[in-house]
């Protein structure tokens, strides 16, 4: 395939670990501000602060020069379904409740949808492109495979890309999945060859990542044909398969049909690992940072992430 080689070389990120009333999980303050402390946020609220201590999480665990003295324009791509809402709504409510002139006008760069992804670009000097990607359960995983594609076509020296979800009052009352939710941050670098300075720090090599739409068509047998089709085209096997991650907003029984055939069709008894956490938007870069960390994924062997709603599925095949 024309393009270069892509490498995951930072990997970081935080995930709910403390119940709270509803039985979710939340992330404590003091677990992730140690990462941003020192840094001017005053005013900046608490996704876009998750975001930002997650991505420089990531970035520190690489030798990617990120400062506003470097002349490269890498891209930022940040996967959310819920993302700034809750500041809007915070600041709209004073608003209509106590008058325009009454609002703290500090906290209105935060009412921006996209104000998370820009903070997290702003404290990376990050001059390059720059996306927001809301695509449900599919939002972080898609914002990989976005960044993927503008590295390995060489539209940007390298990336960094992932997400981060909070639980809050409006996203509660909006939220329609089906497991315990969980607040996450999470974010991968991504770099060829030609900014890698140290190779050790490489923890796996992107594949591919492919996208189609299923509409009401959503069948084990279509998705087997785009991952087994991801898989010849790089001259590997189902017996290259370690493990399958799959995260879906489907019906339970619609789920349990779907990861059946997949089994089959992938020969993939025992090596699928179903989504326990709902991290919302988060969900994919979760599932690939947690891989990671682990050491899953062993030497010469892929791991496929899958994630599924009723609309689309998105599929990354990352190498160790």
């Amino acid at each position: 395939m024309s393009g270069k080689k892509v490498y995951i070389t930072g990997v970081g990120g935080f995930t709910g670990t403390t119940p709270d009333s509803n039985n979710n999980f939340k992330i404590l303050d003091d677990e992730y501000e140690p990462s941003i402390s020192g840094r001017q946020l005053r005013g900046v609220d608490r996704v876009s602060r998750l975001s930002i201590a997650a991505a420089v999480s990531a970035t520190d665990k690489c030798n990617l020069k990120m400062d506003r003295n470097n002349d490269r324009e890498y891209g930022l791509f940040y996967g959310t379904i819920y993302g700034a809402l809750e500041s809007v709504h915070e600041f709209d409510m004073v608003s209509v409740s106590t008058g325009a002139l009454s609002v703290n006008p500090s906290l209105f760069p935060s009412t921006v949808l996209n104000s998370p992804a820009c903070q997290v670009g702003i404290q990376l000097a990050i001059s390059g492109p720059i996306y927001t990607v809301c695509s449900g359960i599919m939002s972080s995983l898609d914002a990989v495979g976005l960044g993927y594609l503008y590295v390995h076509s060489q539209a940007v020296p390298a990336a960094v890309a992932g997400g981060a979800e909070v639980i809050t009052e409006m996203q509660q009352l909006m939220h329609k999945g089906r497991s315990r939710q969980g607040e996450a941050g999470g974010f991968i670098v991504m770099e060829t060859e030609d900014t890698i300075n140290d190779t050790s720090s490489i923890a796996a090599e992107i594949l591919g990542y492919s996208t189609i739409n299923i509409g009401a068509s959503q069948t084990s047998h279509r998705i087997a044909e785009l991952v087994v089709g991801m898989l010849e085209e790089r001259d590997l096997t189902f017996g290259d398969i370690q493990k399958v991650y799959y995260g879906s907003y489907l019906d339970k029984s619609v789920d349990n049909e779907l990861i059946g055939g997949l089994q089959d069709s992938l020969h993939i008894k025992d090596r699928l690992e179903q989504l326990e956490t709902d991290w919302m938007g988060a969900s994919g870069v979760i599932q690939i940072v947690t891989s990671l960390n682990k050491n899953k994924c062993e030497d010469g062997r892929i791991n496929i992430f899958i994630n599924i709603d009723d609309i689309k599925c998105s599929v990354i095949i990352l190498k160790k």
